[in-house]
């Protein structure tokens, strides 16, 4: 691939305009980005994906102090904090969710989620979403180890990208509210209204505008379960294990921020997260958000059939992701201008289905949620029960 092909530079070059005065989300700048991506603009219907700038323009006072630079730089830039940045994010998760791990546990931990292939392929692309899970991790350990205004900072600065952070924020938002964590909210809303404040400086009027750019992008993307089920089937599964989510969050938001529970809350929360967010083909460095997930599920023991079944599902998906390197990677040593197989690399879509499916099996197994469905089945059982007897 050519290095110009990056996520990142879309949005240095919509940046670049946007500080010019440019709409970001106009006809004028989406030339530019394709001129810069592809060599050349696109003709009307090409296959090609047409790289709209799409992210909210929260994103431009953020990399405003380096669009000046040479784009190698910057591209180098970006992998000197983000490599080091992620592996120390994965140390942070380790610590929330194990916090007596040993320190082989960290380090393979550690390593296997820098060397996995949704890591790699965001890496080679230089996907902001790599930052942005940096920040997550970052604002629920320092969440976490009480620096709550830190916390907040950290969570308000990751709605660059608000389909991968929002609705981690809006429960730990609640969750701040209902715990009387009042620094917490504060430093999000005064960081958030700042961000938003410069945005609207640099980029006047540009909520709306930035709505009407993500109908092109939902244009041609799905969530995960309509991808891989079809559209009717992928939507009942979507709402139900939506609402499942929402049921078990919901009942998590009494756990203290030092308890255990609290990081596998989270755990939830991101895993819940890419079951909604559109995505495509290739998308599948968002999986990076799975991490958390993969560190309980590797560390809890299930019992129930549904959470065993469902946990093995996951590890194999887990697995058959490092396998499609090592046969694409052997198969390039013999055919290095056409390797057999790269499409592998990209066929592991149904990993966060499974793995959220897992979690939510584990989370009711071990009654880590005050609600539930298997609560809720019980009180149903005796209110019906209860009706029988008392029919005469």
């Amino acid at each position: 691939m050519p290095h110009v092909n990056s996520d990142l530079l879309i949005r240095v070059v919509g940046t670049r305009d946007a500080l010019r005065g440019m709409n970001p989300y106009s006809a004028a700048v989406l030339r530019d980005i394709q001129t810069a991506y592809y060599g050349h603009t696109l003709k009307p219907h090409s296959p090609n994906d047409p790289e709209h700038f799409d992210y909210p323009a929260l994103i431009v006072p953020l990399l405003a102090p380096f669009v000046g630079l040479s784009w190698p730089a910057i591209r180098v830039g970006f992998l000197c904090v983000v490599v080091p940045g992620f592996m120390i994010s994965s140390f942070w998760w380790v610590r929330i969710l194990r916090p007596a791990a040993s320190a082989l546990t960290l380090i393979s931990v550690v390593a296997l989620s820098l060397f996995a292939w949704p890591t790699v392929w965001g890496l080679r692309l230089q996907q902001p979403t790599l930052v942005i899970a940096i920040l997550v991790a970052a604002g629920c350990y320092a969440l976490v180890r009480g620096a709550d205004s830190v916390a907040g900072v950290c969570m308000a600065v990751s709605l660059v990208k608000p389909q991968v952070s929002l609705p981690v924020s809006l429960w730990l938002l609640a969750w701040s509210v209902r715990h009387r964590c009042w620094r917490f909210s504060i430093g999000f809303a005064a960081t958030l209204f700042t961000l938003w404040a410069l945005t609207e400086t640099m980029v006047p009027g540009w909520f709306p505008k930035w709505i009407g750019d993500m109908g092109s992008y939902m244009s041609f993307t799905a969530p995960v379960c309509e991808m891989v089920f079809g559209k009717p089937v992928g939507l009942v599964l979507t709402v139900l294990l939506g609402a499942w989510s929402i049921l078990i969050l919901w009942g998590m938001l009494g756990k203290e921020s030092d308890a255990e529970e609290f990081g596998r809350a989270l755990a939830l929360g991101l895993a819940a997260t890419l079951l909604i967010i559109p995505v495509e083909f290739p998308i599948i460095y968002d999986q990076v958000c799975l991490l958390p997930s993969i560190v309980v599920l590797l560390f809890v023991r299930p019992r129930s059939s549904g959470a065993v079944l469902f946990r093995a599902l996951t590890m194999i998906s887990v697995a058959f992701g490092f396998l499609a390197v090592i046969l694409v990677a052997a198969s390039a040593v013999f055919q290095p201008s056409d390797p057999v197989g790269m499409a592998l690399l990209f066929m592991n879509q149904p990993l966060p289905i499974v793995a959220l499916v897992a979690l939510l099996f584990t989370v009711e197994e071990q009654g880590w949620s005050s609600t539930g469905l298997k609560k809720y089945w019980i009180r149903a059982r005796y209110a019906i029960q209860a009706k029988s007897v008392a029919a005469p």
